[in-house]
C-alpha cells in the first residue's frame, strides 16, 4: 500500500516537472477557468498530462475504496475475496465504461458539450483524488478513528466536487441552457443512475 502512495506522489511530481504550465493551471481547477477552457485548444482528454492525472486518480480512488471496505461495508468480504487488484479492476471498469458511453453519446448526438463536461469532470476528479491520498495514508498508519477519517474524507470530497461542478456549469451555462433536455438526460443516465445502481448492489450483497 505504501508503494502505491509513493508511486502516486512520484507521478504528481513528474507531471509538475514535465508540464509546469499545465500544472500551475490545474492546481486551481476548482476556482479557475483556464485549465477547463484549455479543452478548446486540442484533444485534452488524451494529452499526456491529463492521462497522468487520470491514472493517479484511479490509483488514489481504488486504494481509498479498498481501505474503506472493512470498516464501511465489511459484509462484502464475507461474499467476495476482494484484493486491491480486484477493487482496482472494478474501479477502472466503472470509470472507463462511463467515459466510453459519454464519448459514444457525444458522437451519436454530435454534441461537443458532453465531451467538455467529461473533460471537466475527469479534471475535477483527478484534483480531488489527492484528498484520498492523505486519507489513505491515515487509514494505513492510524488504527483508530477509521470511520471518522472515512466519513470526513467523503464529505470533503463531495463538497469540493460540488464546488468544481458548479464552476463547470457556470462556464458552460449558456450552451447548457440551449440544450437543457440533453443535459437533464445526461445527468440522470450517466451521473445519478450509476450511483443508485452501486448503492442498490451493495445493499443486496
Amino acid at each position: 500500500m505504501a508503494l502505491l502512495l509513493v508511486s502516486s506522489l512520484m507521478l504528481l511530481s513528474w507531471s509538475k516537472f514535465l508540464y509546469p504550465q499545465r500544472y500551475s493551471q490545474f492546481k486551481y481547477v476548482l476556482i479557475n477557468q483556464k485549465y477547463l477552457l484549455s479543452f478548446h485548444k486540442g484533444k485534452m482528454l488524451t494529452h499526456p498530462f491529463a492521462l497522468i492525472m487520470s491514472f493517479t486518480a484511479w490509483i488514489n480512488l481504488s486504494l481509498f475504496v479498498y481501505l474503506l471496505i472493512p470498516d464501511l461495508v465489511p459484509h462484502l468480504n464475507l461474499y467476495f475475496e476482494l484484493s486491491f487488484l480486484h477493487v482496482a479492476m472494478y474501479t477502472a471498469a466503472f470509470l472507463m465504461i462511463k467515459a466510453w458511453v459519454q464519448i459514444l453519446l457525444s458522437e451519436v448526438f454530435e454534441n461537443q458539450i458532453i465531451r467538455r463536461l467529461q473533460f471537466s469532470k475527469i479534471s475535477i476528479l483527478s484534483f480531488n483524488s489527492w484528498i484520498l491520498t492523505l486519507s489513505s495514508l491515515l487509514l494505513i498508519y492510524l488504527s483508530n478513528h477509521n470511520l471518522i477519517i472515512i466519513y470526513s474524507t467523503i464529505s470533503l470530497f463531495l463538497l469540493l466536487y460540488t464546488i468544481g461542478y458548479i464552476n463547470v456549469l457556470r462556464i458552460h451555462k449558456n450552451k447548457l441552457f440551449k440544450q437543457i433536455l440533453y443535459f437533464i438526460l445526461y445527468l440522470c443516465a450517466l451521473e445519478i443512475a450509476p450511483i443508485l445502481i452501486i448503492i442498490n448492489y451493495l445493499k443486496i450483497a
